[in-house]
């Protein structure tokens, strides 16, 4: 069965990892995941002329906290209740939060400038309803921004060993680019490259990135 949380909107309790998510990013491995990851972000981001953006799963804040310092009006959802608890203690510039879950989006329609969602679609228990919602919410023209797991990296490959992602479905590149087609015309970014030791490498002509990163503009 699958690990769905007490609030049957996630495969993976995230309350769970509430007080030791932040941890990941202090450790080597992490902050130099964490650069790439962002650096591929940023080059959407900075298309982006309007500064107000809706952040899909936002956990303890750590993207949260990126996105303000790089000028944008964050306002947060998720529904792991003790990881939010985490982020409003951090008292984040320009931002708010709220639970809610993905795939009920409590807005009406066209009226979100734009959208981001790092990491956090693998877990959504109904992926069509998610993509439908922020469909349905985000203004003609606005800006959509995925970021997932790569199933055929490293990290994917070697999923079931881990109990945050066992259940988590992770995206191809082909699938990832079909899911946001039905936002726009998808343009898409590598970020962090990882052999078999998990260490950090270069791109080289066969390797498989741990993580796409996805933009796709909203036309009706």
């Amino acid at each position: 069965m699958l690990e769905i949380n007490q609030q049957m909107e996630s495969l993976y309790n995230f309350n769970l990892k509430a007080y030791s998510y932040d941890a990941y990013y202090e450790s080597p491995l992490g902050k130099q995941i964490d650069i790439e990851e962002k650096n591929c972000v940023k080059k959407f981001l900075d298309k982006i002329s309007q500064r107000k953006i809706l952040e899909l799963g936002s956990g303890t804040g750590h993207w949260t906290k990126w996105l303000s310092e790089e000028g944008f009006t964050v306002h947060a959802i998720d529904i792991a209740e003790e990881m939010m608890a985490i982020a409003k203690q951090k008292n984040i510039p320009n931002s708010s939060f709220e639970i809610m879950s993905m795939t009920n989006l409590k807005f009406t329609d066209n009226s979100i400038d734009n959208i981001i969602a790092i990491t956090s679609l693998e877990f959504s228990v109904d992926l069509a309803r998610t993509f439908s919602e922020i469909k349905r919410v985000l203004k003609p023209q606005g800006h959509f921004i995925a970021a997932v797991l790569n199933s055929k990296s490293t990290i994917g490959i070697n999923k079931n060993k881990n109990t945050t992602f066992a259940n988590a479905n992770f995206f191809t590149k082909e699938e990832l680019l079909d899911r946001m087609k039905k936002i726009g015309s998808p343009k898409i970014c590598k970020a962090a490259f990882l052999n078999e030791k998990f260490e950090v490498i270069e791109e080289s002509e066969n390797s498989e990135p741990a993580m796409f990163v996805a933009s796709a503009v909203n036309t009706i």
